[in-house]
């Protein structure tokens, strides 16, 4: 399954499972980049960043050790969702490195109206078999690392909330995703660059509040 495609999806069905999950969780209080519950409202102001500018070319090719990489097309709806994929290689061993953006609605549209429960839960129906390694506050409301075979995903649920067309509703909140396949690459090796490159994504999403 290519499972960044998976993440592209808008429309999340509200429907999941229960049960625990057993998962290290460090819920640290926000940092300098954290959002708070008790602070006003971060509203995005204008379109999603360019993924393919967060991340170009030439930074694909320091994050997949290679001399040349290629683009793949990705979604690009600047006010709902936006990404961009990399590729080095072929075959069996070929790496890939993305980024998508996207303003979640229906039941994620406000991440900070329900329970860690509830988001976990959600989270888990969403990534649909991945391994939740870890979740916590670090960045965001929430930083939750999944793992598929060669592939580690870090998704940020960011606070920062969108509002309806050519109104001021607050209807959708700030996703960010970000993903590695690579074999030669250990999950927590994979997640140290995926956490970094996440937090710059970040902090460019803030200065569009």
């Amino acid at each position: 399954m290519n499972r960044f495609v998976l993440l592209g999806s808008f429309v999340l069905l509200a429907a999941c499972g229960g049960g625990e999950t057993d998962v290290e969780n460090t819920e640290s209080g926000p940092t300098e980049l954290g959002v708070s519950t008790a602070a006003a409202e971060r509203v995005l102001k204008g379109p999603l960043p360019e993924p393919c500018l967060l991340i170009d070319e030439a930074r694909a090719q320091e994050l997949l050790s290679a001399v040349e990489v290629f683009q793949r097309q990705g979604t690009d709806t600047p006010a709902v969702e936006r990404s961009c994929t990399y590729q080095a290689g072929t075959g069996d061993e070929h790496r890939v490195v993305g980024v998508f953006l996207n303003m979640m609605g229906g039941v994620f549209e406000d991440s900070a109206s329900l329970s860690d429960e509830r988001v976990q839960e959600l989270m888990m129906a969403f990534m649909d078999g991945a391994e939740l390694v870890s979740r916590d506050q670090s960045m965001g409301r929430w930083v939750f690392v999944f793992n598929d075979e060669d592939t580690t995903i870090v998704r940020v649920i960011t606070g920062v909330r969108g509002t309806a067309v050519m109104s001021d509703r607050l209807v959708s909140e700030g996703h960010i995703t970000m993903s590695l396949k690579d074999k030669s690459r250990g999950v927590q090796e994979r997640e140290a660059v995926l956490r970094e490159e996440a937090k710059r994504v970040y902090g460019v999403l803030l200065e569009r509040t």
